[in-house]
């Protein structure tokens, strides 16, 4: 497993950071250049057990993950 930490000051009311960054569809927005699609791929809200694809590019190379939510603690 991967965990990431990273800490960023944004002028916005944390309930709409917070659905923005989990929202699988703005991930290549905000993730950096590595992530070049992600979608939500199971149905309902986003939340423990929401799946969804990711296409990562590195190194000129594709790379297609498929993950699954497994903790999630709404802010």
């Amino acid at each position: 497993m991967i965990i990431t930490r990273v800490t960023v000051k944004i002028n916005r009311p944390v309930a709409e950071v917070f659905a923005y960054v989990t929202d699988p569809a703005s991930f290549p927005r905000w993730a950096g250049s590595l992530v070049k699609e992600s979608r939500k791929i199971s149905a309902g809200p986003v939340g423990v057990g929401t799946t969804f694809t990711q296409m990562d590019m590195l190194m000129g190379r594709r790379f297609t993950s498929k993950m699954r939510v497994v903790t999630y603690e709404p802010q």
